[in-house]
């Protein structure tokens, strides 16, 4: 009698383990705070699911390039386009390409709306480029003028991929919003993610954050955790993560009490950088490194930024929140309402 029993609950138990999955967590620890600890059930699903509402950005600028005579001692003070046309010994056109993250935050009337970082689509209208000396002094007299003639931001991934336009750019919060009147219904596909905005405020030192991105173009989630909390009064944030180039405007996720309690706690805008200086050779002469291993030119001072990878800086929720306060009005007149990105934000 005992064996039957003894054969009848394997059973039951054997039945009730291919039926479904039990999680059982007697650590973690329910407190309506910003979670510290590794998620204690799966989140690749809701993970995907945020992913989809997370784009890369191309932005494609073309100049127009006049190159002066150093006789003709054009400063910045004389810049004229006429003026510089007439005098152009030079005219070519060149192209300057960079990338970043988006995240769609509004989808609604055929309008769509993503949040980005303004650093990303801030080319300058007109750029000049002086003579140097022998020494390789600047001198004040222009040899190059750029002049930006177009352009273009695409995304790539949703069904009308180009003609993007800036609705509103905060160069100094950093903060840029890009949007496009849709002809296609199928738009609506494309929804904003459901997840609620956070509060950074209440991050601490340790606390456990998902920072989804295109570092060099390539689509990631990668998990940090917050170095620095609350590191300015506007409750920005350090991490600890190892990020490239192109994941700037990336949204940071943190979890409260377990997933699947997501919420956007702020927007990666930065990478530690530093001034590297070397010696290189001149660039007037060609020189196959790969060929020969000796160089007897001139040699120059010269630096280039390089990255510090393990400290990545981001906005905090409440700045990007007061951005769409401010900029209520300049939503509006382009067809939009701020208020809908808020209430996007706090479902």
């Amino acid at each position: 009698m005992i064996r039957s029993y003894l054969y009848l609950g394997l059973s039951l138990l054997m039945f009730f383990s291919c039926s479904r999955t039990v999680y059982v967590d007697s650590h973690h620890v329910i407190d309506n705070k910003y979670d510290s600890e590794f998620p204690n059930v799966p989140t690749s699903d809701y993970l995907e699911e945020i992913s989809e509402a997370v784009k890369l950005v191309n932005i494609m600028v073309s100049y127009r390039v006049y190159t002066l005579p150093v006789e003709a001692q054009l400063t910045k003070n004389d810049i004229d386009e006429d003026l510089i046309k007439d005098l152009s010994i030079n005219e070519t056109y060149i192209s300057s390409p960079a990338s970043g993250t988006a995240t769609i935050i509004f989808n609604s009337n055929n309008r769509i709306a993503l949040l980005s970082c303004a650093h990303i689509f801030n080319f300058p209208d007109t750029i000049t480029v002086n003579y140097t000396d022998e020494q390789g002094e600047i001198l004040p007299f222009i040899q190059n003028v750029y002049y930006k003639i177009e352009q273009n931001i695409t995304i790539p991934g949703l069904p009308e991929v180009t003609d993007y336009e800036i609705l509103v750019s905060d160069i100094e919060r950093d903060i840029a919003v890009i949007g496009k009147l849709f002809t296609d219904q199928k738009m609506m596909l494309n929804g904003p993610f459901r997840y609620p905005k956070g509060k950074a405020r209440e991050l601490r030192q340790g606390t456990f954050v998902y920072i989804f991105g295109y570092p060099r173009g390539v689509r990631m989630v990668s998990r940090a955790i917050v170095g620095q909390a609350n590191k300015d009064n506007y409750h920005n944030f350090i991490m600890d993560a190892a990020m490239h180039n192109g994941v700037s405007g990336g949204p940071v996720f943190a979890l409260r009490d377990g997933a699947p309690n997501f919420e956007m706690v702020g927007m990666v805008f930065a990478i530690a950088g530093e001034m590297m200086q070397f010696l290189g050779p001149d660039e007037s002469i060609f020189y196959d490194a790969y060929k020969n291993n000796k160089y007897y030119g001139d040699v120059y001072l010269k630096s280039t930024r390089q990255i510090v990878y393990g400290i990545t800086y981001a906005l905090s929720m409440e700045v990007i929140e007061k951005f769409f306060v401010d900029n209520y009005n300049a939503f509006s007149k382009k067809g939009y309402n701020s208020k809908l990105f808020l209430k996007r934000l706090s479902n």
